[in-house]
């Protein structure tokens, strides 16, 4: 009866009649049959009732709580507990004895170091004769002593790794001071040189400026000696030509002597200015200009060889330990966003291949165009990066295209171009062209050097940014009012020639210019007064390596093309960092002009991949 009882209890007492395998939470049925919860879950497939899957009695469930309102078998789950612990006794696991595979009835007591293996009483006499053994039991308690010796080594190792760890990060915060401090120390040497040379060419226009004064005060003297003599000599000619015609001698001999001294007075005035010589001006500049400010000096440079002793525990430049980053990394670049970035026009494209890509636009049906200064064309493309046409210039050949802007309405293209000159330095001008590359007009009219070009979506309105002038001019978009005209560079000593290298004007009417040389973005609103400026000069997530381009997306996040860093950021319409869109592990290299297609796809052309990328990004 008992040997029946303990038959009736095996695994198959303790096997699910739906899923066929062990009871996992089992819950009683009102016929008192068990199933586990998940498979009746399954299969009441979310009925208030149904048949039992055994008896096909009609189960109810109940009305709030359904499945989990059924009780659970707990009778069934002890007895899987108390077959499992006495399996486990039967197989040693608990006594940690186990039988012998040779000798079944002899328990393993003893372990053979020559074999490496437990062995029992009858096996130290049949087949381990004369080798080293040890109870079962002291080799445990003398194997737990040594596992607790060098646990207590190796954690005295990881707190030497963990004091090493520590000055590491103290060295790389070392080496991130010196590098902002050598950085200073350059860029003050070279505000430096630059203050000297404005100095010097302050000294040089004063110069020219006291010499010409002085000469043409001499000259004016002069002049109206001579503009007084003249008057004096025409006088008493008038007066001599009356008594011409007299018959009377002595008339006529005071007219003689009269015009005799006249004579002589005209030779005095009329040689007097010969003996005054306009001095010739010229500037002869230096043969040699100074081509470096300094060198950056290094004592000594780590061996790069000692990373291939711990390249088990490398990481990309980071060392692991339990699934955290303890070194900090590389290029530090905080909250990285998930982007899919796409290659457009490179190369290897064909039709529709850029080799000098240096403007970017975006239309209101979010066709892309792209200026090429190489080819002298604009390149359309659609927003998925396909080929759409070329726009042709008029001027084909005559001039090289740049910066660009699209008015959305009128659907007129503003763009920046360069007029090959035969003096040293190129015009620039700003020329408006229909959507199909036809001559419009020319802007010009108050400008020196437009360098930015951006088109307001709302008015229309073209803000205009002049490096020269270092001022941004805003005009009307038939370039015939000139709205508003303001200074936009806030160190007005700053050094030539290009620092503000983009602009771009927000929705609601702010505008936004990267400056290239302070690595920094500033806001102004439409009258010009600063609102704020953010970023600086680094290379952490929010800081910025000459910023080459900027544009502000439809919820006035301020995009900016990180040129020298490799990649584009994100910053709120507060200038407030946000993220790092793409940068050089996506393919980037020189970043450049940048313009947002919508809410959460921007393009950007690259200076050094010469194309255009694509970025998708999760919207902000």
């Amino acid at each position: 009866m008992e040997e029946n009882r303990r038959i009736s209890l095996g695994p198959e007492f303790l096997r699910c009649g739906i899923c066929l395998d062990a009871f996992t939470n089992p819950k009683a049925l009102s016929c008192l049959h068990t199933f586990c919860r998940d498979c009746l879950a399954q299969y009441a497939a979310r009925r208030s009732s149904f048949p039992c899957p055994n008896c096909r009695r009609t189960v109810f469930l109940p009305s709030h709580s359904g499945i989990d309102g059924l009780p659970d078998n707990f009778w069934l789950s002890n007895i899987k507990e108390e077959l499992t612990k006495k399996k486990k006794k039967k197989n040693g696991a608990l006594s940690g004895e186990e039988k012998c595979a040779v000798h079944q009835e002899e328990k393993k007591r003893w372990f053979c170091e020559n074999c490496k293996h437990p062995i029992c009483d009858e096996c130290i006499v049949e087949s381990h004769n004369g080798h080293r053994v040890t109870k079962f039991k002291e080799l445990l308690v003398a194997k737990r002593e040594e596992m607790h010796s060098l646990r207590q080594a190796v954690t005295e190792q990881v707190d030497s790794m963990k004091t090493q760890l520590e000055k590491t990060e103290e060295e790389g915060r070392k080496i991130i001071a010196m590098k902002g401090k050598v950085e200073a120390e350059i860029r003050n040497c070279a505000q430096a040189w630059c203050d000297m040379i404005r100095q010097k060419e302050r000294q040089l226009l004063d110069k020219t400026a006291t010499v010409t004064e002085e000469t043409q005060i001499l000259l004016l003297e002069d002049h109206e000696r001579m503009r007084l003599a003249i008057i004096d000599i025409s006088t008493m000619l008038d007066k001599v030509k009356a008594t011409t015609d007299e018959s009377n001698l002595d008339e006529v001999l005071r007219g003689v002597e009269v015009l005799t001294t006249l004579r002589q007075n005209a030779d005095e005035v009329r040689q007097t200015p010969a003996a005054i010589e306009t001095p010739k001006i010229s500037f002869t500049p230096l043969e040699v200009w100074p081509t470096e400010l300094g060198e950056v000096k290094v004592s000594s440079i780590p061996d790069r060889r000692v990373k291939a002793r711990n390249k088990n525990y490398r990481d990309s430049g980071q060392l692991r330990m339990g699934g955290q980053h303890l070194l900090f990394p590389r290029n530090p670049s905080n909250r990285v966003a998930s982007s899919r970035v796409v290659r457009v026009g490179g190369p290897e494209c064909g039709q529709g291949a850029l080799e000098e890509p240096s403007g970017l636009a975006v239309t209101a049906d979010k066709k892309i165009l792209v200026s090429d200064w190489a080819k002298q064309v604009i390149q359309v493309f659609d927003q998925n990066g396909r080929f759409v046409r070329n726009v042709h210039l008029n001027d084909r050949g005559k001039v090289s295209p740049g910066r660009l802007a699209i008015d959305s309405k009128s659907r007129r293209i503003y763009l920046q171009c360069t007029v090959p000159c035969n003096s040293s330095r190129d015009k620039k001008i700003i020329k408006v062209l229909s959507d199909q590359g036809r001559h419009l007009f020319q802007l010009g009219s108050g400008l020196r050097r437009p360098h930015g070009v951006s088109c307001h979506t709302a008015t229309g309105n073209i803000a205009i940014l002049d490096t020269d002038l270092r001022m941004v001019v805003i005009m009307s978009r038939d370039g015939e009012r000139q709205m508003s005209t303001f200074g936009c560079n806030l160190e007005h000593n700053a050094p030539p020639p290009i620092c503000l290298d983009s602009i771009a004007v927000a929705p609601n009417g702010d505008i936004v210019m990267a400056d290239w040389w302070y690595s920094c973005v500033k806001v102004f609103d439409p009258e010009g007064h600063v609102r704020f400026t953010f970023g600086s000069p680094g290379e952490r997530g929010g800081q910025l390596n000459h910023p080459g381009g900027v544009c502000v997306d439809s919820r006035g996040n301020i995009i900016v093309a990180d040129e020298r860093n490799g990649r584009v950021q994100m910053f709120d319409a507060s200038g407030n960092f946000a993220r790092v869109l793409a940068s050089r592990s996506d393919g980037l290299e020189f970043p450049n002009c940048v313009a947002a297609v919508d809410d959460g796809k921007i393009a950007v052309t690259d200076d050094g991949k010469k194309c255009v990328f694509l970025i998708e990004h999760d919207r902000a």
